[in-house]
Formats: structure tokens, sequence, C-alpha cells
């Protein structure tokens, strides 16, 4: 799940929704429209995500990172832990 989080973030990045170094800016107009969650069905040739930017620079590599940010199967992934660990205050 890590190993996904990471390729999405790198494609936000080169589409403009986040900063590559501190004091770059940001396009607030950028950013993925996500049109599946995990284990949702997919039909072929269905549209799963999108990117958004207002630029075409590093559109195709951020297209190509977010190809390889999915595993799609035949098989639902019942074992999958969305949250890793909750870490609370102590007082």
């Amino acid at each position: 799940m890590r190993k996904i989080s990471l390729r999405i973030g790198i494609a936000e990045m080169l589409v403009g929704a986040e900063r590559e170094k501190k004091g770059e800016g940001v396009d607030y107009s950028a950013g993925v429209l996500f049109y599946k969650k995990t284990n949702d069905y997919v039909e072929k040739d269905e549209i799963i995500a999108e990117l958004l930017r207002n630029s075409s620079k590093h559109i195709e590599e951020a297209n190509s990172v977010m190809c390889v940010a999915y595993i799609i199967s035949e098989n639902k992934n019942e074992n999958i832990k969305l949250i890793k660990d909750i870490h609370y205050e102590r007082r």
C-alpha cells in the first residue's frame, strides 16, 4: 500500500499538485480524481483515476507513474490493511 501511495504522490507532484522542493509553488487546480477505491470492481477500459493539470509538462511521465501504481487482478484482496497503526498521545 505504501508504494502505491508514494507513486500517486509522485504523479501529483509531476502535474504540479505537490512541491518537489521547499519554496516551489503549487497548482491548486492540479491533482488526481479517483473514481474507484481499493477492491472496487472495474470493467475493461473503465477509467479509474484522472490526472488534472494546467500544463502538459511531465504529463506522460505522470501517466506512466499512475499506471504502475495500480494492481488489477481477478481476485478481491481481503487481506489489505489500510491503516497501519494508530498512535495516541499520552497525558
